[in-house]
């Protein structure tokens, strides 16, 4: 599939779905540029904490990704990266998850 010079090649054994492939492949492109945008401007402002707006802070997020879960998240009202207030049901788009001492240690190795 072709547009505008950008061409996205569907693996053969995914003919049937390309279109079902390609819908994932730019949803995965789409996110991870977020996730750079977001970290550049983390990095650009180093000291200087986002509003709720440049973070797109929104009241409710998901079972699996809300504040209480975010490596920045340190409290009520305590976050690296976004000033207060900061419900621990809430997200925004610098969400990091928390990795668990086991999580750590099965990526690493047991014996670390």
């Amino acid at each position: 599939m072709s547009d505008n010079g950008h061409s996205i090649r569907v693996p053969p054994r995914y003919a049937k779905h390309a279109a079902h492939y390609i819908r994932g492949y730019m949803q995965g492109y789409v996110r991870t540029s977020e996730e750079r945008a977001a970290r550049r401007a983390l990095e650009a402002g180093r000291n200087k904490k986002a509003t709720h707006e440049e973070a797109d802070y929104k009241q409710h997020g998901t079972a699996e990704r809300h504040c209480a879960r975010c490596l920045m998240y340190d409290g009520l009202n305590k976050c690296t990266a976004v000033v207060a207030p900061i419900s621990p049901q809430a997200v925004c788009k610098y969400f990091k998850r928390k990795e668990s001492l086991l999580t750590r240690r099965l990526r690493k190795g047991v014996d670390e």
